[in-house]
């Protein structure tokens, strides 16, 4: 599947073309051992998480996907 390289994607868009779970996406990006995007934290504490789909690809071109045993 193609994506547009201006669509910005979400934690679960991410989630489901690596085959992992949305918190391993979240926990990943944070740790910087995923780097496929970027994150800020809010005043409240959460976070925004800006997921581009170029870097994703280039990801999984290069790492491939997971399992849901792997990303758990």
């Amino acid at each position: 599947m193609r994506y547009d390289p201006e669509k910005r994607l979400s934690v679960k868009e991410a989630a489901e073309r690596l085959c992992a779970t949305e918190d391993y996406v979240r926990r990943a990006m944070r740790q910087g051992t995923l780097n496929i995007g970027s994150f800020v934290q809010n005043p409240g504490g959460k976070y925004t998480y800006h997921i581009s789909p170029k870097l994703l690809e280039e990801y999984i071109g290069h790492h491939g996907t997971f399992n849901q045993e792997a990303a758990s």
